[in-house]
């Protein structure tokens, strides 16, 4: 396979990963479910790249060790978030995938991390959409492995972060800005409907509240991408 994200050629593994591989290792609980759907939604698994500070030449990291990128091939021209939610979590590391389905193409990562028990807790699924793999340009900057974690992150999630406080922050921030703009879409409704004049007034000036919000969220926001 191509070095379809023109890493360094040092992380590259360029190995075809055997379903059972990943199902195996699900619990007996889950491991007949995930089968299926590995079975009937994977046509191919490529361990592409392996991402270290020896293939990288950088400092090891506190959280991050390693972060794996595969390669998914999918049977048809969708596929469910579900299978990436499970392999996430029953791999001990980091991962990043590539989805490949009909002709097109999707960069999925979560954000992961260790807990001091060391346990693996799997967070927000951030995602480049129908993407031309050839005009991806992800960046491997940092002097450490966490470094390179979370500009990866920052980058998949379009919130151009480049350390885990401010990936946190500003996630945080998006989720309460489409909270507020669900918000204001209900008020928009409920304005409509409203027979009473003083009840109307009433949710306008919420909205307006509601609105003010969302500017200075959106302008927050923005000025992740900008520092």
């Amino acid at each position: 396979m191509d070095n379809l994200l023109n890493f360094p050629l040092a992380t590259i593994v360029n190995k075809t990963v055997p379903k059972n591989a990943f199902y195996k290792h699900a619990s007996e609980g889950h491991r007949a479910y995930f089968q299926r759907l590995l079975t009937d939604e994977f046509d191919t698994i490529t361990w592409l790249y392996k991402l270290t500070a020896a293939t990288l030449n950088v400092a090891d990291g506190e959280q991050v060790h390693e972060i794996d990128v595969f390669v998914c091939q999918m049977k048809r021209n969708g596929y469910s978030l579900n299978p990436f939610c499970g392999l996430d979590d029953i791999l001990p590391r980091h991962t990043l995938f590539v989805i490949l389905y009909g002709e097109r193409c999707d960069i999925v990562m979560h954000h992961k991390q260790r807990r001091t028990d060391g346990k693996w807790i799997r967070g927000v699924t951030e995602m480049q959409q129908d993407v031309q793999l050839s005009q991806v340009h992800l960046k491997l900057e940092g002097l450490n492995m966490d470094n390179i974690y979370d500009g990866l992150l920052g980058q998949i999630s379009g919130l151009q972060t480049r350390d885990a406080e401010a990936y946190e922050q500003a996630a945080a921030d998006r989720k309460a800005l489409e909270t507020l703009q669900k918000k204001v879409a209900s008020l928009e409704k409920a304005i409509r409907k409203e027979k009473y004049i003083a009840k109307k007034m009433e949710l306008r000036n919420q909205q307006r509240e509601a609105q003010a919000q969302i500017d200075n969220l959106i302008n927050k926001i923005n000025k992740y991408e900008r520092d």
